[in-house]
């Protein structure tokens, strides 16, 4: 499936920790390294409760 076909109903919301927050898919085997980079990336701006204060 085409990125620009996607809808938000398949959307898998993931906490930082690695945690399903909504639905019921799986999420994508790219997981892992995508929660890599997001916890090293320095210049990624969190927001809500997963955000450092």
């Amino acid at each position: 499936m085409a990125y620009e076909e996607l809808k938000a109903e398949q959307l898998v919301v993931l906490i930082l920790q690695g945690d399903i927050v909504e639905v019921d898919l799986r999420p994508s085997s790219d997981t892992p390294t995508h929660h890599l980079v997001f916890r090293s990336e320095s210049r990624i701006h969190l927001s809500g409760s997963d955000a450092a204060g």
